[in-house]
C-alpha cells in the first residue's frame, strides 16, 4: 500500500475482521460500504495497558484473532534489513517504526516539536508511551506481501472515558478507578481514535455501570419496564401498529454537557445523544439480537404479516452487513409489497434503502412505548447571550462545522431546557471541548444523589444486561517482557 494509505485503519475495518462479518476487500469494494458511524455506540471488550497523563486509557482489544508476536516479528525481520532514512520529517498522527530495545515497533510520535534527540513514541500496538533517545524511525507502510490487511488495524486501542458532569451524576466509573490489568467492557461512542466512551469493569463492583443509571430519567413505569427488556423477556405478542416513538427526557439542567451527533438530517433537526441515551442504545440492539434471532420470533415475520404493515410503521429490521437488528420506520413501500425503505429509530443514521420484508419482523408490544434512544434539537450558532467570559473561550469552536459522527457541546437557555448552541469539535477530541464543562474537583468521587441508591445496595445488583461472555476471562495477547520497558 502507498503511503497515502498509512494505517492503522478505522475502526470499523477492524470490526467487521474481528466478528468475520466480511473481508477488507469486500468493503473497500462494495459501493454501498458500511462505516463505523451505522455501528456505534457499541460494546467491546478488552484489557487496560496503561492509563496515560491525559486520562486517556490504552486496552488490549479482547476476543482478538490476530497474532501480535508473529507480526512484530514480521516487522522485525522486514526493516533489520532496510536501509536508514534520513531527514525523516515526524508529523503528528502519523504512523512511524521506531526501532528501540532491538524491535521495530509502529508508534506515534507524541512530542514532534520536541527540542533534543529524546522523543517521547507511543507504541500503537502494546497502547505503551516511553521515550526514545536517539531514535532511529523509518516509514511505516504495509507491505501487500504481507497479504493479511487485518494486520493493519492497531492491536491496542486508546479512549477517552465520557466528561465527568455526565459520569458523576449517573454514578458511572471515572479513570482514577481503574488500574493496569483490568478487564473491562468498553461503550465506544465515538469513531475515531481516542474513542469517546464509558468504561465498566467485569470484576470490580465498584466500577461497574450498574442498571439504575440506565434508568435515571424514566418514569417509575418505564423504568419497570425498561426492566423486563433487559430481562429479555420480550413479549411474543406484537405492538398494535406501533408508529410513535417517544423522546427522552433532559435531566443535565442547563450545565453544558458533551454529546454526540449520529446525524443531521436538517439545521432544525439534529440528532444528538447523552450518554443515557448512548448507552440504551447499545444495549437495546443486543437485546434486540439476542431475542430476534430465536426461532419462536419468526412467527412475528413482517412477510408473514402484510396487513400489520405500511408506510410509518415501526418494525424490527436486520442489517447483514452490520449484523445488526434495529428498531426502524417504514418510509416507502412497493406495491407488490416484498421490499421497503426504512430508518432507524435508535439509530437514525441507519437507512436501508429496497430492504427485503424477509429480513423484517414486527415489533413486540414490549418495545413500542420504550422512548428512542436519541434527542432532537434545532442546530443554533447564536451565543450571545453567553457571558463575554464563555463568548471568549468558545470562540475558537464556534467556526467549527457541526458534522455527523462528531462530539459537540450543547447547553441549554433556561429551566425549560430548550437547546441554545451545539458546537462541535471536528477533530473529534472531546479533551479540548471538556475544557469548556463546568469545573470539577480532581477528587470528585461518583454521586448517586440521583439514582438514590446506597453502595451496598448496588453492589448486591445483577445486571441482567451484560453478555454472558463478560463473564469468561477476555482472551488476548500477552506482551513479551523484552518488548517494552
Amino acid at each position: 500500500m502507498s503511503r497515502d494509505h498509512i494505517l492503522p485503519l478505522p475502526l470499523y475495518v477492524h470490526y467487521a475482521e474481528m466478528e468475520d462479518n466480511m473481508r477488507v476487500s469486500e468493503i473497500y469494494e462494495d459501493s454501498d460500504r458500511f462505516h463505523l458511524e451505522k455501528l456505534t455506540p457499541m460494546r467491546i471488550f478488552g484489557t487496560i495497558l496503561e492509563i496515560h497523563g491525559d486520562e486517556t486509557i490504552s486496552f488490549q482489544w479482547g476476543k482478538d484473532k490476530r497474532n501480535l508476536q508473529e507480526y512484530q516479528k514480521t516487522l522485525n525481520q522486514f526493516y533489520d534489513v532496510q536501509s536508514l532514512e534520513k531527514n525523516i520529517n515526524l508529523k503528528e498522527e502519523t504512523t512511524y517504526i521506531v526501532h528501540y530495545d532491538d524491535n521495530y515497533y509502529r508508534c506515534r510520535v507524541v512530542d514532534v516539536y520536541s527540542i533534543g534527540d529524546t522523543k517521547t513514541v507511543y507504541l500503537i500496538d502494546y497502547g505503551k508511551t516511553v521515550k526514545i533517545d536517539d531514535a532511529d524511525f523509518f516509514y511505516f507502510h504495509h507491505e501487500e506481501s504481507w497479504s493479511d490487511e487485518s494486520l493493519c488495524f492497531a492491536f491496542a486501542g486508546i479512549c477517552r472515558i465520557a466528561d465527568k458532569n455526565q459520569c458523576s451524576q449517573l454514578g458511572i466509573p471515572l479513570v482514577d478507578q481503574f488500574v493496569p490489568g483490568e478487564e473491562v467492557e468498553i461503550f465506544l461512542l465515538s469513531a475515531q481514535e481516542p474513542y469517546y466512551s464509558v468504561v465498566s469493569s467485569l470484576r470490580n463492583t465498584e466500577a461497574k455501570v450498574l442498571d439504575d443509571a440506565l434508568t435515571a430519567d424514566l418514569s417509575p413505569d418505564l423504568a419497570y419496564l425498561w426492566a423486563e427488556v433487559t430481562g429479555n423477556q420480550l413479549a411474543m405478542e406484537p405492538a398494535e401498529r406501533p408508529t410513535l416513538s417517544l423522546s427522552p427526557k433532559w435531566i443535565h439542567g442547563t450545565n453544558p454537557v458533551l454529546v454526540t451527533i449520529p446525524c443531521i438530517e436538517d439545521l432544525n433537526k439534529v440528532a444528538v445523544c447523552d450518554l443515557l441515551c448512548s448507552l440504551r442504545a447499545c444495549i437495546l440492539s443486543e437485546i434486540l439480537r439476542d431475542n430476534y434471532e430465536k426461532p419462536q420470533f419468526q412467527s412475528l415475520s413482517a412477510s408473514e404479516h402484510l396487513t400489520e404493515i405500511g408506510i410509518g410503521v415501526i418494525v424490527v429490521a436486520f442489517d447483514p452487513k452490520t449484523k445488526r437488528y434495529y428498531r426502524a420506520r417504514i418510509c416507502e413501500i412497493n406495491a407488490s409489497m416484498t421490499i421497503a425503505d426504512l430508518v432507524g429509530i435508535d439509530f437514525p443514521q441507519w437507512k436501508s434503502f429496497n430492504h427485503p420484508l424477509t429480513t423484517l419482523w414486527l415489533l413486540s408490544a414490549s418495545l413500542a412505548n420504550l422512548p428512542r434512544m436519541l434527542h432532537y434539537v434545532p442546530l443554533q450558532r447564536d451565543f450571545l447571550s453567553l457571558n463575554s467570559d464563555t463568548k471568549l473561550l468558545l470562540n475558537e469552536l464556534v467556526g467549527n462545522c457541526c458534522e455527523s459522527n462528531c462530539v459537540a457541546l450543547l447547553q441549554h437557555k433556561n429551566e425549560t431546557l430548550e437547546p441554545e448552541i451545539i458546537i462541535a469539535d471536528s477533530a473529534n477530541n472531546p479533551r479540548r471541548l471538556v475544557e469548556y464543562l463546568p469545573f470539577q474537583d480532581v477528587g470528585m468521587s461518583r454521586s448517586l444523589s440521583t439514582l438514590s441508591l446506597s453502595r451496598s445496595k448496588k453492589s448486591k445488583m445483577i445486571r441482567k444486561w451484560s453478555n454472558k461472555s463478560a463473564k469468561k476471562p477476555v482472551e488476548g495477547f500477552k506482551m513479551k517482557a523484552d518488548a517494552v520497558a
